[in-house]
């Protein structure tokens, strides 16, 4: 390829055949070989990269940059109607003005609800899910200090004042409104006041589809909604437990992590992202490329986001079930997010020691998206005196829906009981639907 360019081929034939649909090179390879090249013949990188764009617009889905060579981190913003103060407001089921979706999505702000899930023998309006398990389910906008705002719901007991408040974050890919309801539900039903949002570039609130942007306006934002959540008058005294699934898991790693050590009663990882294994985590050749491809197209989809479906949903029906979710991204992971979550994993996995507060943790013995072994880490050396560890054999990725039923009933048994411990109440309820 350098011999074509040098003297023997213009540029723009030599990156045109890195294209060519017969080329032996994976996506990764031909962009980091066209980068190269441009870098080569401009190092300041602006005729180069616009030629690169140019190029490769119509064979890869890639946004357009915001100036000529460079493609910018979308940071999320306010919508114009929004204001400056933190607030929670009724949601309207719309695409907000300054979102940005992909191309292959252009249905991705549909109104759905939760009888979409075609829940058997379940009532005709989520109104009157929620009624049947005693809890009442609303969402809002919550716009944050910076000016950023997040769709967010919660689910909070009907009957009775809640025991104690649960902060949930979801995982890559999915949204507060689908199947984390159904967690989100049960533990509303048992007395607890759960409250959730969707992250930067997922299910409602704005930014590019799946695309992590900073992690720390991430975390920031977090904070000021849960923030807002423990200051109401009616929230004063009650104990506040973080619960993360997967990605969610990181964040409420980090969240405790830049927090006082009795910021939080406890939290609930399950499948936690807290230190990606040698065995999981590409080789160095594959980071290094990523981290170059990264620096002109952070964006760039790479891995196939339903291969993670595949590896985390055992049952077949609940599969094609979690598929169906209309928020769902359905492009390949991108290049910086990719990136990004490396870089949490590399951050806590040497901090982990840090760990203080009282936790649960939950894995699967046959996770294939994330070893069990880094939990088991996370238990190890975590320096908390109130720590719990349960790995689940044979069963994968997703262990609060993804499994059969009673595996599923199982896990839930597991996390009330160990917030039943730290939150006893003489009027506990136990309810168990699926």
């Amino acid at each position: 390829m350098w011999k074509q360019w040098k003297g023997k081929k213009p540029l723009p034939e030599v990156i045109d055949s890195c294209l060519h649909e017969n080329c032996a090179m994976d996506q990764i390879t031909r962009c980091c070989v066209i980068g190269l090249l441009c870098v080569q013949l401009d190092p300041k990188r602006r005729l180069g990269m616009e030629l690169v764009l140019e190029m490769l617009h119509s064979n890869i889905d890639l946004p357009t940059p915001s100036f000529p060579g460079f493609f910018q981190e979308y940071e999320y913003a306010r919508p114009p109607d929004s204001h400056s103060h933190i607030e929670i407001e009724p949601v309207k089921y719309e695409r907000p003005e300054d979102t940005r979706t992909s191309r292959l999505e252009p249905s991705f702000f549909q109104e759905y609800s939760l009888e979409d899930l075609m829940i058997v023998n379940s009532p005709e309006t989520e109104e009157a899910y929620y009624a049947l398990h005693g809890v009442s389910g609303s969402s809002a906008h919550f716009t944050a200090p910076s000016g950023r705002y997040l769709f967010t719901r919660s689910w909070v007991p009907l009957v009775s004042p809640p025991r104690a408040l649960i902060c949930m974050i979801h995982s890559f890919g999915d949204d507060t409104s689908w199947t984390m309801q159904f967690t989100s539900i049960f533990l509303a039903s048992q007395g607890f006041a759960c409250f959730a949002a969707d992250l930067p570039g997922h299910g409602r609130s704005p930014g590019r589809r799946a695309f992590v942007p900073k992690v720390n306006l991430v975390l920031a934002d977090l904070k000021d909604f849960f923030q807002s959540l423990r200051s109401r008058p009616e929230n004063q005294g009650l104990k506040s437990f973080l619960f993360g699934e997967s990605m969610g898991g990181a964040l409420c790693l980090l969240m405790l992590l830049s927090m006082p050590a009795d910021a939080w009663a406890g939290a609930v990882l399950v499948a936690p992202l807290c230190k990606i294994s040698n065995r999981i985590k590409p080789p160095r050749p594959v980071q290094m490329a990523l981290r170059f491809v990264s620096m002109f197209a952070p964006t760039l989809p790479v891995i196939s986001y339903a291969d993670l479906v595949e590896k985390s949903v055992k049952v077949p029906e609940k599969r094609v079930l979690a598929m169906s979710n209309p928020m769902r991204y359905n492009g390949k992971t991108r290049v910086g997010t990719m990136l990004k979550l490396l870089r949490i994993s590399d951050e806590l996995g040497s901090r982990l020691h840090e760990v203080s507060i009282p936790f649960l943790v939950l894995h699967g013995s046959a996770d294939e998206v994330l070893d069990p072994a880094d939990s088991m880490a996370l238990y190890e050396e975590a320096r908390s005196e109130d720590k719990t560890i349960k790995i689940y054999d044979g069963m994968l990725h997703s262990l609060l829906f993804g499994e059969p039923d009673k595996n599923v009933a199982m896990v839930r048994r597991n996390i009330l009981n160990w917030l039943n411990e730290r939150c006893p109440n003489q009027h506990e309820i136990h309810i168990e639907r699926m």
